[in-house]
């Protein structure tokens, strides 16, 4: 039940015992219940139980004063407390100003979660979440409420507020029982949280002339996002009186939110709040691409990209592609190139972080929960910089920020003025070492043709049978590639798959087929293996899954050599120092392009998009 509670049938006693614990011990917020007299019936007859009491410790703090000072004698009493305290969640008693220390961010980007210091953590910037919450976002277009005078239609947008937050009250309703769990349906049902946003503000700025940063955008933004606020909170007020508040909804708890008591204004709450969230303002990647303007409240990225077209010119033609928003201008003030644009046309790669930062700030004042935002810097900007950016962004009271380095491992970027060189890797000259294909040093790679011999073998293990396909070079008869997969006895075939992938790279990052072996080989007895060994007597040669593949690699790669007829002419080797991880890896246009239209993708908003078909990664 979640306190520790003494039992007596003297009320004296329990008395005595709550004023002992509080003075002596300093265990607070000690309570007495009574338990009424009644009968209890039993197989040979009723038993009265008397009139008792029970002296209650029930407060986080106080239970831990308890185990440090008294505890319980029973061991089995000490083990049912401990797993009590380890279910309740901790509590905050003090805070004490120590040194200060560097923390660091990070990035999970299969799962979007991870563990850190032993709590959970979420990628998702924009919505904190409580246990089975789950996400609810829309969002507003700002560029389309841009008048031909150049000015802000506050009407139509606090009327457009009001739409979205109805409308996504009933996409809450309508989607609320297919929640595939009970947890989920719950938290639903419970908090009613919805994330309205706002998208194309780059746009809207740009229509109305003023330069994104700016202390005038800046106002300008203060005074939308109040209007959006005010005109949330009051839809939600007059929902609740239709449909009722949602079931946690707590007054007291809601008027000591400072979010509330600064946008409420004169809006009538008295049937409390049909939602206990309201806005979010999200990357919409997708949305915005497929809209044709900017995402969330991001400048516009660049004022153009650089395409390249491969069939029309019978070579590699690269040429600009410009922003819709750049574009438009361009041609209703022809302007001929994008070095006329005037001032107030910036990027994500000119504007000052500063600046980047001071604009998510204005829009936190007015967002109850939070914003996905992506920070864009240049190749060189420094580690110290980066220390300065996440410092302004606490101070200005940012729950969260994202930075995103030009160059950056993870991703490319778009080209904005020049098609990039790519640097081919120069066969060795005559000064360089000379190599036989007997001694091949680690952090040297044999280029070969780009065809390969594929063999395979059908293995019988523990969990029944298993394939393995292993690819070699036609020229050098070394291993490129294995793929492992499970047949339908059983057995973890995702197991099987990351082995595969692991050989690989080993393969390719210059690992001989020797040393993959050995460690295969050097893998401990499985007992399904040896059970069915025993009794059926089909396994393969091995005592595990991965002794087996060790040994049918060994097989297919002496048969490989047995076969290949190379020309030393024929083979050409790369060196390169100290295994630059550059190099040996797959050239980034590889990992960047768009994977339905082959275009360069861009890092924008938290998320992978490809300007020219609309693709994101997020959505």
């Amino acid at each position: 039940v979640g306190r520790i509670s003494y039992k007596t049938t003297c009320l004296r006693f329990a008395e005595q015992l709550k004023e002992t614990l509080e003075k002596d011990l300093d265990i607070q917020g000690v309570y007495i219940t009574t338990n009424k007299p009644h009968k209890i019936a039993f197989s040979n007859g009723e038993y009265e139980c008397r009139e008792s009491y029970d002296v209650n410790i029930g407060r986080y703090k106080e239970i831990t004063k308890f185990i440090a000072n008294i505890n319980f004698y029973q061991l089995y009493k000490r083990e049912q407390l401990l797993q009590m305290m380890r279910k309740r969640a901790a509590k905050v008693t003090s805070v004490v100003i120590g040194n200060k220390e560097k923390v660091y961010d990070f990035t999970e980007p299969e799962r979007h979660w991870g563990i850190v210091d032993g709590f959970v953590v979420h990628n998702c910037a924009e919505e904190p979440l409580p246990p089975g919450g789950s996400c609810l976002l829309g969002s507003i277009n700002l560029s389309e409420f841009v008048t031909k005078n150049k000015l802000f239609n506050f009407d139509d947008f606090a009327n457009t507020v009001d739409v979205a937050v109805k409308a996504l009250n009933e996409v809450l309703d309508e989607g609320l029982p297919l929640h595939p769990l009970k947890e989920q349906r719950e938290s639903v049902r419970d908090w009613r949280q919805i994330g309205l946003g706002i998208f194309g503000l780059a746009d809207m700025l740009i229509k109305m002339g003023i330069r994104y940063g700016s202390d005038e955008s800046i106002h300008l933004c203060d005074m939308i996002g109040q209007k959006m606020a005010y005109q949330a909170i009051r839809t939600s007020a007059e929902l609740a009186k239709v449909i009722g508040h949602y079931p946690k909804y707590h007054p007291d708890a809601v008027a000591q939110s400072a979010f509330f008591s600064e946008h409420v204004g004169d809006t009538d709450t008295s049937c409390g709040l049909a939602n206990s969230q309201l806005l979010t303002i999200a990357p919409t990647g997708t949305l915005s691409t497929m809209m044709g303007v900017s995402g969330g409240i991001e400048p516009i990225f660049a004022n153009y990209y650089t395409r390249k077209t491969e069939s029309l010119h019978g070579h590699d033609e690269y040429y600009k592609v410009y922003t819709p928003i750049v574009k438009k201008y361009m041609d209703e003030h022809n302007i001929s190139d994008d070095s006329e644009l005037p001032d107030f046309f910036v990027t994500a790669q000119t504007l000052d972080y500063r600046e980047r930062i001071a604009m998510q700030a204005i829009w936190q004042k007015h967002i109850d929960a939070s914003i996905s935002s992506t920070v864009n810097v240049t190749n060189d900007f420094t580690v110290e910089e980066v220390e300065d950016l996440y410092m302004k962004a606490w101070e200005a009271g940012l729950k969260g920020v994202t930075i995103f380095r030009d160059g950056c491992k993870r991703a490319g970027v778009l080209t904005t003025d020049k098609k990039e060189e790519t640097k081919k890797e120069e066969p060795l000259t005559n000064s360089s070492p000379e190599y036989t294909l007997d001694s091949i040093p680690r952090g040297v790679v044999i280029k070969a043709d780009d065809n390969c011999i594929g063999k395979k073998r059908t293995l019988i293990t523990g969990c029944g049978s298993l394939h393995v396909e292993a690819f070699f070079d036609p020229i050098t008869g070394e291993l490129l590639e294995t793929y492992f997969s499970k047949g339908s006895e059983g057995g973890c075939n995702s197991f099987m798959v990351g082995l595969s992938r692991m050989i690989s790279l080993a393969a390719r990052g210059g690992i001989s087929i020797d040393d993959i072996i050995d460690q295969l080989l050097s893998a401990p007895v499985c007992a399904s293996y040896a059970v069915r060994t025993a009794k059926k007597h089909d396994t393969s040669k091995g005592n595990c899954c991965p002794t087996a593949i060790g040994r049918a690699l060994k097989d297919m790669y002496d048969e490989m050599q047995s076969e290949i007829d190379y020309d030393e002419d024929e083979i050409e080797i790369v060196e390169f120092d100290d295994l630059d991880e550059q190099q040996i890896k797959l050239p980034m246009d590889e990992k960047t392009k768009c994977p339905e239209c082959g275009e360069p993708l861009i890092h924008i908003g938290g998320c992978d998009s490809c300007p020219s078909c609309g693709y994101s990664h997020c959505g």
